[in-house]
């Protein structure tokens, strides 16, 4: 919330011609340029969009597979069904997606192993959980 604010205040300022230049303030400018490839930068996020394939869905067993694979990671994995998004770690969580067979569900992982910790996720979801 602060680094927002700060931005928000260097480019007000660098638009205002406030410090007395005609082109802006350089030193707003930069601040704000260095701030927006910081979070760009900080942000490693991942999506995919995976589909059920065993005649199950995701029951128990299913998400018990699923979440203990994605144990190992440290980015946070969340899975979800239109607006209702779960933690894809979490077995309780899977199990209230009520995802049946043929559903489609959109991964997402953010993290400095976000792709690996997707990459295993579609690998479980393409095994169809290692039942069939």
């Amino acid at each position: 919330m602060a680094a927002f604010t700060l931005s928000v205040r260097a480019t007000a300022l660098e638009s205002s011609g406030f410090c007395g230049s005609p082109s802006g303030c350089s030193h707003a400018r930069t601040f704000t340029g260095l701030l927006r490839a910081f979070i760009v930068g900080f942000v490693d996020a991942v999506e995919t969009t995976v589909e059920i394939k065993n005649r199950l869905g995701l029951h128990l067993r299913a998400a018990s597979t699923l979440a203990q694979a994605l144990r190992r990671f440290s980015s946070s994995v969340t899975l979800s069904n239109g607006a209702q998004q779960v933690n894809a770690r979490s077995v309780t969580s899977l199990m209230m997606l009520g995802a049946g067979q043929g559903t489609k569900l959109k991964a997402r992982a953010e993290g400095s192993d976000a792709q690996e910790a997707l990459s295993t996720l579609k690998l479980v979801f393409e095994s169809r959980f290692g039942e069939e």
